[in-house]
C-alpha cells in the first residue's frame, strides 16, 4: 500500500478529529517500514487533508466528510500537545499478580521464587511486570564500576528471567510496562550514542530482549494503565529519582488525587483517606522491589523492602489489593 493510502485508511480509522501530529506518530510507530519518520507520516496526512500543495484549504480525501475538521482562521502553529493514552487490561485478565523492579542482574532471587510461588498459590492468570525488570547499569550515565557485569550479560539475563517466568506461568498473560526510568535508559543512551538507529525497529527495546519469543505484551507510551478501574503508574513520573518522602503512599495521593498502585519507590505503603463531601474512599499503594537490597549507591540509607500486589478484579472494574512484604524468603 503506498503512503497515501495507509495515511487514509488510519484516517479513517482514527476520524477526522484527531489531531494530524498525534495520528502521524500512531501511524509511524505502526508503519515504519513506509515512512522515513514523524514528519514524513505527518507531511502524509497534511497531503491527504489539503493542507499543502496546489489544493491548499480543501480536503483532498474521498474519505473527508465536507466538514470534517475545524479550519485555523488565524494561522495559529499545531500543537505539539498530545492526550493521554491510557492501556487497559481485558476484563479476563481478573487475577493479576503484580511485580516490579528486579533490576536485573540486581536481582534477589529468594524474592522472585516466594513472589512466583504466591502467583501460584493464587492461581493468577495475569503478571504485570510494572517496570525495572532490567537495571541497565552499563549504559547508565551516572557512575559506574567498570568491573561490574557488561550491558551484554544483562540483556542476556533479562531473557534468561523473562524465559523461566514463561515457563512456570504457560498460559498467563504477561505484560510488561516499558515505561519506567531504567528501561528508558536505553531510549537515551541511543538518542546520546547511536541516534542514527534510533527508532528502528531492530533496535527498540522489545526487539532486543525478544519479548514475542516468550509471548510477553509490551506496553509503551501510556501515561499510564489500568487494571480494572485500578490506575497502574510505574512511579519515576510522581516520585523521580529516589522518592523521598515519610509516606511513598501518600505521596502518591498528593500527586495525582486518585487511587492508584505504584512501584518504583521500593517500599511497601498503603494511604487511605476520602472525599468529605462525596464520602468517596480513596487508596494508594506502593510496592516493594525484587532487587537485593544491599545497593552500592545507597547502602545504610534506604529503607527499601522486598514485596509484590495481587490484584483480583471483577467484571465492573472493582478491585481488591494484597499488597504483600517479603522477609527473608518468606512471604507476610
Amino acid at each position: 500500500m503506498t503512503k497515501v493510502g495507509i495515511a487514509r485508511e488510519y484516517r479513517s480509522k482514527h476520524g477526522w478529529d484527531m489531531p494530524t501530529h498525534s495520528l502521524a506518530k500512531v501511524m509511524y510507530k505502526e508503519c515504519k517500514t513506509a515512512f522515513k519518520d514523524v514528519e514524513d507520516a505527518r507531511y502524509t496526512l497534511r497531503s491527504i487533508e489539503g493542507k499543502i500543495g496546489k489544493r491548499k484549504g480543501t480536503i483532498v480525501s474521498i474519505d473527508a466528510p465536507k466538514e470534517a475538521r475545524v479550519l485555523n482562521p488565524y494561522k495559529l502553529p499545531e500543537s505539539w500537545g498530545e492526550d493521554k493514552q491510557v492501556f487497559k487490561l481485558p476484563v479476563a485478565c481478573n487475577k493479576v499478580g503484580f511485580l516490579g523492579d528486579t533490576q536485573i542482574p540486581f536481582h534477589d532471587n529468594e524474592s522472585i521464587k516466594a513472589t512466583v510461588e504466591y502467583f501460584k498459590k493464587k492461581e493468577v492468570n495475569t503478571i504485570f511486570c510494572n517496570g525495572d525488570v532490567v537495571d541497565f547499569y552499563g549504559i547508565s550515565f551516572y557512575q559506574k564500576d567498570p568491573r561490574k557485569r557488561k550491558f551484554t550479560e544483562e540483556i542476556e539475563g533479562v531473557r534468561a528471567f523473562f524465559g523461566w517466568l514463561r515457563s512456570e506461568f504457560p498460559t498467563a498473560h504477561i505484560y510488561y510496562n516499558l515505561n519506567a526510568n531504567h528501561e528508558i535508559r536505553w531510549e537515551k543512551w541511543l538518542m546520546m550514542k547511536a541516534v542514527e538507529v534510533f527508532g528502528m525497529p531492530e533496535f527498540e527495546l522489545e526487539t532486543i530482549l525478544r519479548l514475542n519469543e516468550f509471548k510477553i505484551i509490551p506496553l509503551k507510551n501510556y501515561d499510564h494503565c489500568l487494571i480494572g478501574k485500578l490506575p497502574v503508574f510505574h512511579g519515576h513520573t510522581i516520585f523521580g529519582r529516589f522518592g523521598n518522602s515519610v509516606s511513598k503512599a501518600k505521596t502518591v495521593f498528593d500527586k495525582i488525587k486518585h487511587s492508584a498502585i505504584v512501584s518504583h519507590v521500593h517500599v511497601t505503603d498503603e494511604y487511605n483517606t476520602k472525599d468529605h463531601v462525596t464520602g468517596k474512599m480513596f487508596t494508594c499503594w506502593t510496592v516493594g522491589c525484587l532487587m537485593h537490597l544491599n545497593i552500592e549507591y545507597n547502602p545504610h540509607g534506604n529503607n527499601y523492602n522486598h514485596g509484590f500486589a495481587y490484584i483480583e478484579t471483577d467484571n465492573e472494574g472493582n478491585y481488591s489489593v494484597e499488597n504483600k512484604r517479603i522477609f527473608n524468603g518468606k512471604v507476610l
